[in-house]
């Protein structure tokens, strides 16, 4: 009997403890998933003031997304993480873009490289490439603080665009100037391969970095050309007998073929601007440049001659456009302008197409 008593005794001693062990077992896993939580809240709070939705790792010029969970170890390092949340940043598509082009209040920074803005970019853009952005120390706070690689930025309130190839870079450029305090940065996501496409957009192409000889006049030869290199100041004054003074019609315009090597060197330094062939000569064009060349292409219409008061010549049928010169310098919109000779522009734009 005392026996039964006992192993009763210590039965229900044993599932006491065992309950007991239980309870704490629970209160310890309760404590942990609170300290586990209050860890994590910390974290974030470390890496920014309040909760972010986006963030964007910046490591040597590359980036990547980062949901709020991942911590900065994962991304290899101690790294600039740069907040994207898109209730904070505003993009924009191709009609506010053209609305854009030649606006006096809106600035429009390309971030590609030097390379791929000289191949072609938008009208009035300037050219500041998202490493040099990045590596800058700007701030929008300071104008003397505001340079970057040469390039002065606006004041903070001033309406910023930014754009690349294909919106990526530029969405970057965007978060790092909001970062910097410019309060109206906007992305045009579309970028150059939306604008390229569109027949309907102007265009740019710099002048090539070194005249080529391939297709030149007779007169234009090698050693006149020699140590021209882009940027240098062309002498639009070398065409002063052979443009018109604010054409009202491309039918205003002389055609001209024949060009001395000075001339030839200075038409192969220009810029170029590419238009639709609905462009009349009265319409507002923006090149960041004094004088540039205007290749109007032509479509079916323009062909026919419905659009431009006739027909253009088998050469330039041939080719899709017609090549002009366009002196703006000193003028304000009172253009001066001439039409190249279909053969003479085939060998001006060869090297830019």
């Amino acid at each position: 009997m005392m026996t039964t008593t006992m192993r009763v005794l210590a039965l229900r001693m044993t599932a006491s403890r065992l309950a007991t062990a239980r309870r704490s077992l629970a209160a310890l896993t309760r404590a942990t998933a609170v300290a586990r939580t209050a860890t994590a809240t910390a974290a974030t709070a470390a890496r920014a003031p309040c909760l972010q939705q986006r963030w964007l790792c910046v490591r040597d010029g590359a980036q990547r997304h980062r949901d709020d969970d991942d911590d900065a170890a994962s991304c290899g390092g101690a790294h600039e993480h740069l907040h994207t949340s898109s209730t904070q940043l505003r993009a924009i598509g191709l009609d506010a873009m053209k609305h854009c082009v030649g606006a006096h209040d809106t600035f429009i920074m390309d971030v590609r490289e030097p390379s791929e803005f000289e191949q072609g970019h938008i009208p009035t853009a300037v050219n500041v490439p998202l490493n040099t952005l990045l590596n800058s120390d700007v701030d929008a706070s300071d104008p003397e603080d505001a340079w970057v690689g040469g390039v002065h930025l606006p004041t903070s309130d001033q309406k910023v665009v930014v754009y690349c190839k294909a919106g990526v870079r530029s969405h970057l450029a965007q978060v790092y100037l909001a970062s910097k305090g410019w309060k109206n940065c906007s992305n045009y996501v579309g970028s150059w391969l939306q604008w390229s496409q569109d027949p309907e957009t102007q265009k740019v192409v710099a002048a090539p970095s070194s005249s080529s000889t391939a297709g030149a006049p007779p007169a234009a030869t090698a050693s006149s050309r020699q140590g021209r290199t882009q940027g240098d100041a062309v002498n639009v004054h070398l065409f002063d007998d052979l443009v018109v003074r604010k054409p009202l019609k491309w039918t205003n315009m002389p055609v001209v073929d024949h060009f001395s090597a000075d001339q030839w060197d200075a038409l192969h330094a220009l810029p170029l601007l590419t238009v639709p062939a609905s462009t009349q000569p009265t319409d507002t064009l923006h090149p960041k440049a004094d004088a540039f060349l205007l290749m109007r292409k032509l479509d079916a219409s323009a062909t026919a001659g419905t659009s431009a008061g006739r027909a253009p010549s088998k050469e330039a049928a041939a080719m899709g456009y017609e090549l002009y010169f366009v002196d703006t310098a000193g003028y304000d919109t009172a253009r001066y302008a001439f039409r190249i000779g279909s053969r003479t522009a085939s060998a001006l734009v060869a090297d830019r197409l």
